[in-house]
């Protein structure tokens, strides 16, 4: 492990988070977090040689061409709607 953990560094470290420990959890603490970047050392070890946008399955957009179309006949749309002269009319402003 390139970075060394000490009892300084979880002090510090408990200072900053502004929590008091005692010195049997400073100790589980230090075991704790030890464990921890032993663990998070193992990624330095995988291969980082694969494009790093790769998706094992590819992604494609799947859109239709927009076809200008009137699909209901506009009379029918505004025969149940107050209208004036084929215009909609809304409440009066006040």
């Amino acid at each position: 492990m390139p970075f060394e953990l000490d009892k300084e560094t979880i002090e510090r470290v408990a200072r900053l988070s502004r929590i008091e420990l005692t010195p049997e959890e400073k100790e589980r603490f230090l075991v704790d977090l030890k464990e921890v970047l032993d663990a998070f050392s193992m990624l330095d070890e995988a291969k980082s040689d694969c494009d790093p946008a790769f998706h094992p399955i590819e992604i494609t957009n799947h859109l239709r061409e927009d076809e200008a179309a009137i699909r209901i006949d506009p009379d029918e749309i505004i025969s149940g709607m107050n209208i004036l002269q084929r215009y909609l009319r809304g409440p009066r402003m006040q």
